[in-house]
């Protein structure tokens, strides 16, 4: 249990110019760039958890499955999508419709701030164990990045196969053994060049005992050489050459560099001690077997890996053959799958620059491997040739930074903040869910855009034809889904006037509405569709109208309202259900589970004031034993992760007679909600720590808050890289791009 007290961190006291460790100095916070009154409310959170003895665990009380309409199954979504009494002329005109509503009204947003280190987790772990039982390896690695004893003769034969048989004795572990093969996959990239020759320094190393020089390039994400040069030390600018037919194999892609610090193998052994030296290598000399060898490669496979891509956003890391960036495939994809007005990249703190960079650098690469060049009419990648005369583009490619004002603090055990040793408060990302504030921002900015399309950076689909079909389904429910709603809100605010003055009015008298009504139920499960609107009530409607309970019957079915409360006037009934058709439209995308899947998904979870609520739920928000039953191998659970979202960024559009497309702009302060916070436990410089942590696509994906729909989606448009091993052995065409791209002459 954790204890609240005055206890003192780093022997700080409160005397002039120091900071003490309870209550939160507002100048301080804003120094750290946060903003003071979200980090108060986050201290306040946490110190109610602490003093209560509480978990910020929300208990499950069942699944969202396709029976009892928690997860609408993809056969029903493609039948509502495409209209099954459409003819085919009306099928392409709402197909020309739709494609005009994305392009002109529909952006995408797009995190892109999480860290490569996640993603590298299992490198890191190995390497850690390495250096832990070799430490003639680390040794060996602090040597290459201090430049020192290169040249040398080392004469510890007995402590280099000492650690030698050590590294060959360590288990590899089944992922780790197959990197360096996989690796040899990406021979057009830098990164195969700086593996060989580290691989080669370390067998040279072993065998002869011999230490040369090796450095590494920095050009892992095709980002500028200014942003390079600020982002490594100058060291790793070089690095000694090999020739492949001594020392193995080498990158075909390989050429020679002018800079001079360079040095070539040969020079390296020329710059070697007389033969003295020489001939003493010789003795120590021995050839390393197979064992020794995989070893050895395995650890030189993951020095480069972490020490090129630890510190980058998973979104600059190369993840084909043909060194393709995550976010340069994205671009393809936005451009091949669903066009959109406006497309937000989310970048980490202070690497902006690195990611504007990647995106001019792949609109150069678009139009030279572009299978059409005139498909990027229309977009911020066209050539300049191509592109319209105004200055304003068809399409906008945009990046935002979480920036420190999206931060937290973090606090110690008892729930006071954290001080660092420069007397300064510690400052740690507070999660994707504080991305809600960039949403008003967007709005502000892109007048027209009315939705977002919200995918990961990380899930790379392709652009096939098939993908396109797939990902227009779920977009074109959604179009239809908020076109009623939005018909629905307008009717209800106009007659909500007409029922306060007349006691008689309880009914909205409208056949059109009837008629959406019929149209939304086709959502609902066809066990539950007769019950709820049958033939006689439909009639009765069409000729008295509709009632707040035939309206909530249907909508509160297909969202998962509340039970309309008792007791109210007739009235307060329609105010009612006005406020719950304001919430704003979410569709959220989900696959169905396989043997083997873990991770967490859509469920019904209980609030602390005992309301049950539809809600896409994180594993760390389950406890340990909810965990286990609903999201871990052959769970309760039959879906999980959201693939893609399509949520409402402005409602009620069609009442703003004057300015219809402005609209109700959704505020961060209606999503975030006290029961939707994780209380995050971690370690920091040896310490527990804790801080307050939000998710986004639980914020916006909870029927207390939106009007949230989870629909099924084919296994196709789900493609994670949650580790290296996901990227490494793929090229563009094992991606789907080869519709797209030309791929390398």
């Amino acid at each position: 249990m954790w204890h609240l007290g005055s206890m003192r961190v780093n022997g700080l006291c409160g005397d002039a110019g120091a900071m003490t460790t309870g209550e939160l100095n507002r100048e301080q916070v804003i120094r750290a760039g946060l903003n003071y009154d979200r980090v108060q409310l986050h201290q306040e959170r946490i110190l109610g958890v602490i003093t209560s003895g509480r978990e910020t665990t929300l208990p499950i009380v069942g699944a969202c499955t396709t029976s009892n309409g928690g997860v609408i199954p993809w056969k029903t979504l493609v039948r509502f999508a495409e209209g099954e009494r459409l003819t085919n002329a009306q099928r392409r005109a709402r197909r020309a419709a739709f494609q005009y509503w994305c392009r002109q009204h529909l952006g995408t947003f797009i995190p892109a701030a999480g860290a490569a280190s996640r993603f590298m987790a299992s490198l890191q772990r190995f390497l850690q164990d390495v250096h832990t039982q070799v430490p003639e390896l680390h040794e060996f690695c602090k040597r290459i990045a201090e430049k020192s004893g290169q040249g040398e003769l080392t004469a510890h034969r007995s402590k280099r196969l000492d650690s030698l048989s050590v590294l060959a004795a360590l288990p590899l572990p089944a992922d780790i053994k197959v990197i360096p093969q996989l690796l040899m996959d990406w021979e057009k990239t830098e990164v195969c060049e700086d593996f060989n020759a580290m691989a080669n320094a370390l067998e040279l190393y072993f065998t002869d005992g011999r230490e040369v020089e090796v450095q590494f390039g920095t050009d892992n994400s095709n980002v500028s050489e200014k942003n390079q040069r600020d982002a490594a030390p100058e060291s790793n600018h070089w690095r000694i050459h090999w020739d492949a037919g001594l020392f193995g194999r080498r990158s075909a892609s390989h050429t020679p560099r002018s800079s001079a610090k360079e040095m070539h193998w040969l020079e390296a052994l020329q710059s070697q001690p007389p033969s003295e030296a020489r001939n003493q290598g010789k003795r120590l000399r021995r050839e390393l077997t197979e064992k020794e060898r995989l070893a050895l490669r395995c650890f030189a496979a993951a020095h480069v890996l972490i020490e090129k891509f630890s510190g980058h956003p998973k979104a600059l890391v190369p993840t084909t053959a043909e060194g393709d960036s995550f976010l340069f495939l994205k671009l393809v994809e936005q451009i091949s799958l669903l066009p959109s007005a406006v497309s937000v990249y989310v970048a980490p703190f202070q690497q902006t620059g690195q990611f504007k960079d990647e995106i001019e650098h792949g609109r150069e690469k678009l139009i030279r491997q572009a299978q059409n060049v005139f498909d990027l009419s229309g977009t911020s990648f066209a050539p300049n040739w191509l592109r319209p005369t105004t200055h304003r583009t068809a399409s906008d490619t945009t990046v935002l930074e979480q920036g420190l004002e999206l931060c937290t603090l973090r606090f110690n055990e008892n729930g006071t903040p954290v001080i660092n040793e420069e007397n300064t408060y510690s400052s740690v990302a507070a999660g994707h869910g504080e991305l809600l504030n960039l949403f008003p921002d967007i709005a502000a900015q892109w007048p027209n855009i009315e939705c977002l399309h919200v995918r990961n950076i990380d899930n790379v689909i392709g652009t096939q034809a098939e993908r396109q079909q797939e990902l227009s389904g779920v977009a074109e429910t959604f179009r239809l889904l908020r076109d009623t709603l939005e018909f629905l809100r307008a009717e209800v605010e106009d007659f909500l006037p007409h029922c306060r003055s007349s006691n008689n009015n309880d009914r909205l008298k409208n056949h059109d509405a009837v008629v959406a009504i019929q149209f939304l139920t086709q959502l609902i499960p066809s066990t539950a569709q007769g019950q709820l609107m049958p033939s006689s009530l439909i009639q009765e409607a069409h000729n008295l109208g509709l009632t707040v309970e035939n309206i909530q019957q249907v909508l509160g079915n297909l969202f998962h309202w509340q039970p309309l409360p008792d007791n109210l006037s007739t009235f307060a009934k329609w105010d009612w259900l006005q406020q719950q058709l304001a919430r704003p439209l979410s569709v959220f995308g989900v696959v169905r589970k396989e043997i083997g899947d873990v991770g967490g998904g859509p469920v019904f979870a209980q609030l602390p004031d005992g309301t049950h609520v539809k809600i896409c739920l994180e594993m760390p928000h389950a406890s340990k034993e909810d965990a286990q039953e609903y999201f871990g191998n052959k769970g309760r659970a039959t879906h999980f992760n959201p693939v893609l979202v399509f949520f409402e960024l402005r409602t009620h559009q069609r009442s703003h007679t004057q300015n219809p497309r402005s609209g109700r702009i959704v505020q961060p302060g209606q999503l975030f909600d006290e029961h939707f916070w994780l209380l995050a436990r971690k370690e920091f410089r040896g310490r527990k720590v804790c801080y307050h942590e939000t998710v986004l696509y639980e914020l916006i994906g909870n029927s207390a808050r939106t009007n949230v729909l989870f629909v099924e989606v084919p296994r196709t448009l789900f493609k994670p890289h949650k580790t290296l091993l996901d990227s490494l052995g793929q090229d563009r065409r094992s991606y789907g791009f080869d519709e797209t791209l030309k791929g390398e002459e």
